[in-house]
């Protein structure tokens, strides 16, 4: 992405988490959760798994999606709205 390596990515989005004083993400924890609020606001597998680059449903229903609590559901469509 834009020039960058996938480690210099996660070192950087380390950096940011340690400034931000926020636990580490990774780019692909990032990723997980993205799919997993897609699963959750009902976007059907088959979309999922194009939206995701997968080419079966059941590898992002499987692997990509992740129970939260709805309390982590409801404050991320709260910062959702927010932008």
């Amino acid at each position: 992405m834009f020039g960058l390596n996938h480690s210099a990515a996660r070192q950087a989005m380390s950096r940011a988490c340690r400034l931000a004083k926020i636990p580490n993400y990774t780019p692909h924890d990032l990723r997980h959760r993205r799919i997993t609020l897609w699963h959750q606001s009902g976007v059907p597998a088959r979309e999922l798994a194009e939206r995701a680059g997968h080419s079966r449903p059941s590898m992002s229903l499987d692997v990509y999606t992740h129970v939260m609590p709805v309390a982590e559901v409801a404050e991320e469509r709260f910062r959702a709205a927010l932008v």
